[in-house]
């Protein structure tokens, strides 16, 4: 069975465990998980900066006691920054009032197109699916990855064939014969929903309306053995991209202005060291850049907060290696989270907790 090209296995593939990761937030306040290293920024320019991020918050034996909490290593005010926080430190909560009601996702068993109660976990409308058939065997096509447009509009890609994918514009619900569709996977909308951007062919980056209506790409249209993937949009004219090529080691972060999709202009550029590679990003309500990177197909999944306008490193931090895929919501406040094992975990106002089990995607 052919895999899309993505950058990383698919999510509806036995190597789903540890595939990708995306960085939690817990509302304004990180949970500041590792600290340490230095990062080089490489700017438009060819310039380059330094940016030392402090050592991680440990236990140690003997009389050292000096502090090694986790700091922004910025001098901009970040005062939602949380020193020495893990995960288990966050309470769990219910759902607080604010978030959203509902959500999309792609069930992980019959890979359904769904909008789910965000507070019970209920099915509140199946709105498609391919017909997998074959009984316990493998689908040779399923839905993947959702990204929700601010009038209710829905991306989804799928997988397998063709090998590059498709994205499906889902207005009323998914039948496979008959909604629109557009090449290309990993969807990214901008933030007024007027411009979509999908991996095309591997190896190039395609950027239309919000109905399909193609303005232009960049890259190769045929595959190179370089991937290029859209994580996600900074404003209206400002995406940023993943570059990655495995047997070259070309691995490197890129915010590109593309107001002209077929000229793109290099506003900054981030590489990251050999073994790593960039899986997922988002923007939060102050419009830094949450990016997820991760060790190998399954290894060390580490995030870092960046400067949208300089590419600059704020703080990076540790995460657990199963979760995969992640979408605020349209204040940038409350993240939610897709694990290996189907569960979804949602993270907002110092709180975290689980909407449902069952699902390899979500957006809301």
């Amino acid at each position: 069975m052919a895999q899309p090209t993505r950058t990383g296995p698919s999510p509806i593939l036995p190597a789903l465990a540890g595939a990708l990761a995306a960085a939690v937030v817990v509302g304004g306040a990180w949970l500041v998980l590792r600290g340490g290293g230095d990062d080089e920024t490489v700017s438009a320019d060819g310039s380059t900066t330094s940016t030392q991020a402090e050592s991680p918050n440990t236990t140690s034996s003997g009389d050292d006691d000096s502090d090694t909490s986790a700091a922004p290593t910025t001098p901009r005010e970040t005062e939602d920054t949380t020193n020495g926080t893990t995960i288990d430190d966050v309470p769990l909560s219910e759902l607080p009032a604010g978030a959203p009601d509902s959500f999309v996702a792609v069930t992980s068993d019959t890979f359904e197109l769904v909008r789910v109660d965000t507070r019970t976990g209920a099915v509140l409308e199946s709105l498609g699916s391919w017909d997998l058939g074959g009984g316990a065997e493998a689908p040779l096509q399923a839905l993947q990855f959702v990204e929700l447009a601010p009038n209710g509009t829905i991306y989804v890609d799928d997988c397998c064939e063709p090998a590059y994918g498709t994205t499906f514009v889902v207005t009323d619900g998914f039948d496979p014969a008959s909604t629109p569709q557009l090449s290309g996977i990993s969807p990214e909308l901008s933030p007024d929903g007027s411009r979509l951007a999908r991996s095309s062919q591997g190896s190039a980056i395609s950027i239309a309306d919000a109905s399909g209506n193609e303005f232009g790409f960049f890259g190769e249209p045929d595959y190179t053995g370089t991937q290029l993937t859209p994580l996600t949009w900074i404003d209206n004219s400002t995406l940023v991209v993943n570059e990655f090529n495995d047997e070259d080691t070309i691995n490197r972060l890129q915010i590109l202005d593309v107001s002209d999709p077929n000229a793109p202009v290099l506003v900054a550029e981030r590489p990251v060291e050999a073994g790593f590679v960039y899986r997922a990003a988002d923007v939060r309500a102050d419009g830094d850049i949450l990016v997820v990177r991760q060790l190998g197909a399954a290894g060390n999944v580490i995030a870092e907060v960046i400067d949208s306008a300089t590419g600059q490193v704020i703080v990076d931090f540790n995460l657990p290696d199963d979760v995969y895929d992640a979408n605020y919501d349209a204040s940038g406040r409350f993240l939610v989270t897709a694990r290996a094992n189907g569960q979804l975990d949602w993270y907002g106002g110092g709180q975290r907790g689980t909407l449902a089990t069952g699902f390899i995607s979500a957006d809301w």
